[in-house]
């Protein structure tokens, strides 16, 4: 009976897969080499927002349906000339177009696991009752964005002239942040403003968004209700899958918003005890609302990797390096030192791919994630981390080369990331492992309960913590020496690169953390001369001393930013180190590097859309 299963989730993997590369034709198509009719497709979509059918739009609109970005269609509505009215409504229809897609997508995905009856007849019906409570929450996110990012936010900025410390001074003065466990302050909310005659009013999603939430809570009562019916032979998860959705239910009906993180902690706990190789994802990050962190609405299903082994590899490192730097740091926090060491030891690892997804990730899927972020589910519980690593192989196989990137780096840089890519897949996917799951792991790290909310009294707390994640996974390979001898130049690669490309999201609020944690990146390599500036290209030293003085500084940086979070101290002294704010952006305090800031996001302003020539 399980081999059967798992030859079945291996059909569906290997059909998602299919469709990952299969979605690539959009890219050749774009550029007018691929098939007329997906350059059609763009070219309607352009039309609607009146745009000129181009190159360089039709690259943004496939990036829009294929990554799932904005960033590169809002970039070609500025550049031709459009306000920010004309931006917001392009979203919006950005929007309708992609989740109607992929709908389309999701619908066909189903009606063959129907028809050759795959999978079993519980996960069946496990799947429908999802997808159709995906339509809910669609809805929900569609009124959550506008009310929240594109309505309250933008008010308050303007309220207080983006100055956004007089911004946190007022919610808290003013009692508009959600109390979490034992009643302090909630490093999130779930929870909206409402103005009111005499200023705000914070209400549950319930009450805000009443008729969305309702449609959401039918459609998982009556998926409680289908499961009710079958029964899970395989796995024994059936009364792990209701009492999960139950407790969904439960969170998105309750009213009372000092009551809400408890709710969704239930969640959480329930969440955690779901163990099967199809993992439904739940409402979870709070990247979008910079404010109060009021979480968005995610929807998914996610599958492992049926012929993938997940190897603890990771783990054992993260594990050997925390250990060692611990003592070294601040020895004397040893209940810290346990707590993070237990947390670790019970990750739940998931490789795979994103099977279904709808909501707010109809506007960009993670290519890894370690959840929940409630801090206390994870004492009891641990943390499931996610790695889909052959949907971003197939996303950066599918991209075309581009234009900024041959501008920004010398040939020889990336000809050495085109060979990796391209004819070393399988140490492209160590490289991931390291970087990226090593990433998701450094999460865990030097967190007591209360770590995020302390840290977070100037709101920067996120703004530090994207860099603590990847410099933990970094820091940890550096001190593995049998690993360090064969992928330290593409480690090294990878870091540049991607520190490089985080530039463009200056301006994309709901990805700042990423932004500030490439400037991090980038601050460090320039100060230790592994990168610098030569007739406007980056010229990346990829020699062994180079690399040595990497591995010097970030060893010397993460250990001054883990006594920073063993201390609690307020996030945004470590941020001030590197970066100010500037006309409301932040901009590195080196100069050299602000100038090649200044240049790369030029570029990407105006050239940011356009393909390198063959």
């Amino acid at each position: 009976m399980h081999e059967a299963f798992y030859a079945d989730l291996q059909t569906i993997y290997d059909y998602i897969s299919q469709r990952n590369k299969r979605m690539g034709e959009y890219y050749k198509a774009a550029l007018s080499k691929g098939e007329m009719k997906k350059r059609d497709e763009l070219d309607a979509f352009l039309t609607l927002l009146e745009m000129e059918p181009n190159d360089e739009t039709r690259l943004a609109a496939a990036t829009r349906l294929v990554d799932l970005r904005e960033d590169a269609l809002t970039q070609a509505i500025r550049a031709a000339g459009g306000d920010e009215a004309k931006v917001q409504r392009a979203k919006e229809m950005g929007y309708d177009w992609v989740s109607a897609f992929y709908m389309e997508e999701h619908e066909a995905l189903l009606h063959d696991i129907e028809k050759n009856e795959l999978l079993t007849p519980f996960y069946r019906v496990l799947l429908e009752g999802v997808h159709e409570a995906g339509r809910a929450f669609g809805n929900l996110h569609i009124s959550w964005n506008a009310h929240i990012i594109n309505g309250i936010n933008p008010e308050l900025s303007s309220r207080f002239e983006g100055d956004d410390a007089q911004v946190f001074a007022f919610l808290r003065e003013n009692h508009l942040m959600d109390r979490g466990h034992e009643g302090v302050e909630a490093d999130r909310c779930y929870s909206a403003l409402v103005k009111t005659r005499t200023g705000y009013e914070a209400k549950a999603y319930t009450d805000v968004f009443e008729d969305e939430v309702h449609s959401a809570a039918k459609a998982l009562e009556r998926l409680c209700t289908a499961l009710e019916a079958e029964e899970d032979a395989l796995f024994g998860q059936k009364e792990a899958y209701i009492a999960y959705f139950k407790a969904i239910v439960a969170a998105l009906k309750e009213q009372d918003r000092h009551e809400l993180v408890t709710r969704w902690a239930e969640v959480d706990r329930r969440w955690m005890l779901v163990n099967a190789p199809l993992q439904v994802g739940h409402p979870l990050e709070y990247y979008e609302d910079h404010y109060r962190k009021a979480v968005a609405i995610e929807w998914d299903v996610r599958m492992i990797n049926p012929a993938k082994e997940n190897s603890r590899e990771v783990e054992e490192g993260i594990r050997s390096m925390f250990d060692t730097l611990f003592d070294e740091v601040d020895g004397k926090k040893t209940a810290v030192k346990k707590r993070v060491l237990d947390n670790v030891g019970r990750v739940q690892l998931y490789i795979g791919q994103p099977m279904f997804f709808y909501a707010s990730e109809f506007c960009g899927l993670f290519s890894a994630q370690v959840v929940p972020n409630d801090e206390v589910i994870t004492k009891e519980s641990g943390k499931k981390i996610f790695a889909f690593s052959d949907r971003v192989l197939d996303g950066i196989r599918n991209k075309p080369r581009m234009k900024i990137d041959t501008l920004t780096f010398t040939k020889e840089f990336l000809d050495k990331e085109h060979d990796l890519i391209f004819n070393r897949a399988e140490e492209w996917h160590k490289v991931y492992e390291i970087t990226t799951v090593g990433h998701e792991y450094g999460h865990v790290l030097w967190l007591d309960n209360d770590t995020e909310s302390v840290m977070n009294k100037g709101g920067n707390y996120k703004n530090i913590e994207e860099f603590k994640a990847t410099s933990g996974g970094l820091v940890s390979f550096f001190m593995n020496p049998a690993l360090t001898e064969i992928y330290w130049e593409d480690v090294m690669i990878d870091t540049v690169k991607r520190a490089v490309k985080l530039i463009a999201w200056m301006k994309v609020a709901e990805v700042l953390p990423y932004y500030c944690e490439g400037l991090i990146h980038l601050c460090g390599m320039f100060e230790i001369g592994v990168i610098r500036v030569e007739e406007e290209h980056l010229h990346v030293d990829l020699d062994k001393a180079a690399f040595e003085r990497m591995r010097t500084w970030y060893l010397k940086t993460y250990k001054e930013l883990a006594a920073h979070y063993l201390a609690k101290a307020d996030a945004s002294e470590f941020l001030n180190r590197y970066m100010k704010k500037e006309h409301g952006f932040f901009k590195p305090l080196n100069p050299e590097l602000g100038a090649f800031v200044d240049h790369y996001y030029h570029l990407y302003q105006t050239i940011g859309r356009v393909a390198a020539e063959d």
